[in-house]
């Protein structure tokens, strides 16, 4: 399985986002983006699922040999996409236990009754939930991150093909980054996993096979997860002028564009 984003343009209301994107990536891999605020980072992976706020002007996207540039955000779901969200909504009158049995009747080919429990149970065991959670309308009441543990829950029982993590770490204590990371490594093996993250501590946990670091909507820079010691003590505007700027670090890479000295400090 290989997901390749090629020459991708990105717009958002009709402002320019994401310039000249390629990157790829095959099942087992974790790819980090890492970058400054406003970088285009969540913009990339909503444009992924074809989401409504974004416009792909140039580029292509595909999974394996399928075009899904153009398709809809439900067709994209239904190939394996699951997009974990950095702000997890509230689903007034949608009770917990119904909206996970859904996410298995629509992925799964007839699950038996018990099976359909004994996933669910399993999924909410692996993120510390109890089963009372069940009864209540989806993040009703839940703090920041137990909604983003929730988000987990829904993707072990999704089992997607790619796995879109943006920014799940935000607002987590140490035990439930933890907790997150432990979780995604288990089941990194089985899809494709980007992770959105201004964590340098999570993604360590994480330790992603590649990490792209975006700047206006470019990539600066791709490589191993070597780059995330530098940018914990360097930052990334500093890291970009002090070290991207050797000719060590200028790499025959054809996605990369390589940094000035005249990036804003």
């Amino acid at each position: 399985m290989k997901l390749l984003i090629k020459n991708l343009w990105i717009k958002v209301l009709n402002k320019q986002i994401i310039s000249n994107f390629s990157l790829s990536a095959t099942k087992g891999q974790i790819i980090a983006l890492i970058g400054p605020n406003g970088s285009g980072k969540s913009t990339l992976l909503k444009s992924l699922l074809n989401h409504y706020s974004t416009n792909k002007n140039k580029g292509a996207i595909y999974l394996d040999k399928t075009n899904i540039t153009k398709l809809s955000t439900t067709d994209i779901a239904k190939l394996g996409f699951f997009y974990a969200n950095q702000t997890p909504v509230d689903l007034p009158g949608v009770k917990a236990i119904d909206f996970l049995k859904s996410i298995i009747a629509n992925t799964q080919a007839n699950p038996s009754f018990s099976e359909i429990y004994k996933q669910i149970d399993s999924s909410l065991k692996h993120m510390d939930f109890d089963s009372e959670i069940l009864q209540q309308p989806v993040n009703h009441h839940l703090s920041g991150g137990q909604k983003k543990r929730f988000e987990i829950v829904q993707a072990n029982l999704f089992a997607p093909k790619v796995l879109l993590l943006d920014e799940i770490d935000s607002g987590l204590d140490v035990d439930a980054m933890k907790l997150i990371a432990k979780n995604i490594k288990l089941r990194a093996k089985s899809m494709i996993t980007i992770v959105v993250s201004h964590h340098v501590n999570f993604l360590k946990m994480l330790v992603p096979n590649k990490v792209y670091m975006l700047s206006a909507g470019k990539i600066v820079y791709s490589g191993d997860s070597k780059i995330l010691t530098k940018i914990e003590s360097q930052g990334f505007n500093k890291y970009m002028q002090t070290y991207l700027a050797k000719p060590e670090f200028i790499k025959q890479d054809p996605y990369r564009i390589c940094p000035t000295k005249k990036l804003s400090k």
